[in-house]
């Protein structure tokens, strides 16, 4: 989980560089910055998922729902990361 922290505290600051409309380059380096980090999230929480189902069984459900709820989490984001760079590269979805 560190890793996939220490990536989105990288993330946030590349959004507050320009005072005006970031460059092209910024902007494709923090989505990239953003997908490793929710890769690395995906990790965790599948990772989570099966330590909380090794050490109590009956508290799967627990586990599960944070898998659902991180993959969910990942895959909008996802989306709105492919938005954003479709609109920075000046290609339009669909």
């Amino acid at each position: 989980m560190s890793a996939a922290a220490a990536a989105l505290i990288v993330e946030v600051p590349l959004y507050f560089l320009y005072s005006g409309p970031p460059p092209a380059s910024n902007v494709l380096a923090r989505l990239l910055v953003g997908i490793v980090a929710l890769g690395l999230l995906v990790v965790f929480v599948t990772s989570f998922r099966e330590l909380v189902r090794r050490v109590s069984p009956e508290h799967e459900w627990a586990g599960t729902t944070a898998l659902a709820s991180g993959l969910v989490h990942a895959t909008v984001t996802l989306v709105s990361s492919g938005l954003e760079a479709g609109s920075c590269t000046g290609r339009s979805p669909a």
